[in-house]
């Protein structure tokens, strides 16, 4: 898929590619505003020039309960890598910040899990030394309909099929159980019980798994691995850790991409719905020739760190929503 390997190459022979970098002073993504979304409002997102005005979002806020049919939230994603070379090899030392925001809003809620979202994409910048840039997204609309856990169909707001490439890195801002909300008797006994405190959340770490999908160079990324315990205080605050692989492989050579990063989940005390995430640790390249070939065991070839966060500035209140039907008192 990238020109930095041969990994969907036909033919036994390999050639690098050199660094891709933008001429241009880069933007610091980090700088994108993120206002929330204001409570029981429509928010409209400005759509590009010519592209057509996205539908009128229905007026609920985000102080309902979350899922709610209808509601809409603000939502930034940013990713950092920073790889340096440790070893002469095809698949190139990276340094990337890639930010995209976005609103979602909930089309269709079945149960505590959402089946069709729109996402309408307010800003996409993805600043690249070494690995080509992803094309922006700024100014689309899209609606994602899940038809099982790791399972969603892509197409624009108004019905028209998205190229794969795409619709991959729209799956990836909102993975099925990312719209999936924790049960509400877990969230209780999160807030109130103290034989929790300290202790690791099965449920919450599974949850986590279905709910997050750091992509750190666009690769198809493997379904990632994720642990959650409980911290000590007030609201519903967890460490965390989050393992993420993804890679492609030709005849004549494969590689991966991982990162294994630990940090900080909080959800809003009173329904469990995501607040942020913010996580860092060590990444590494490693690339391999092919067993076909006679094969050699992966090597390193860049080392460095890489991150990955979520905000949802509309759930950071004190949840003022009411407890979630079902809810022990």
């Amino acid at each position: 898929m990238r020109p930095a390997c041969c990994a969907l190459l036909l033919s036994a022979a390999c050639g690098g590619a050199g660094p891709s970098a933008s001429a241009a002073a880069p933007r610091d993504p980090a700088a994108i505003a993120l206002p929330a979304v204001a409570a029981n409002a429509s928010v409209a997102s400005a759509p590009s020039p010519g592209a057509a005005a996205a539908p009128a979002r229905p007026a609920i806020g985000c102080d309902a309960t979350f899922p709610t049919e209808g509601m809409t939230w603000r939502e930034k994603h940013v990713t950092r890598v920073d790889l340096s070379g440790v070893a002469s090899c095809q698949v190139q030392p990276m340094r990337r910040a890639h930010t995209t925001a976005f609103d979602v809003t909930l089309l269709e809620v079945r149960g505590r899990a959402a089946t069709r979202v729109k996402l309408d994409i307010l800003d996409d910048v993805d600043d690249t030394q070494g690995w080509p840039a992803a094309a922006s997204l700024v100014g689309k609309h899209y609606v994602v309909a899940f038809d099982g856990p790791r399972s969603a169909a892509v197409t624009t707001a108004d019905g028209a099929p998205v190229a794969d490439e795409e619709a991959q890195r729209v799956r990836g801002l909102v993975p099925a159980g990312a719209v999936t909300a924790l049960d509400p008797d877990l969230v209780q006994r999160l807030g109130r019980s103290r034989d929790l405190r300290g202790r690791a959340v099965a449920a919450v770490s599974q949850w986590m798994q279905g709910a997050l999908a750091p992509s750190l160079r666009d690769e198809m990324p493997q379904a990632p691995s994720a642990n959650a315990t409980l911290v000590a205080g007030e609201g519903l605050d967890l460490d965390v850790s989050l393992a993420t692989d993804e890679g492609s492989a030709g005849m004549c050579h494969r590689w991966s991409t991982s990162a294994r990063m630990a940090g900080t989940l909080k959800l809003r005390p009173a329904d469990g719905a995501l607040v942020s995430l913010q996580v860092k640790g060590p990444a590494e390249d490693t690339e391999a020739t092919c067993p076909a070939g006679g094969g050699t065991a992966p090597r390193a070839c860049n080392r460095g760190e890489a991150s990955y966060e979520i905000e949802r500035p509309c759930f950071a209140g004190s949840g003022a929503a009411a407890a979630p039907a079902g809810a022990a008192p």
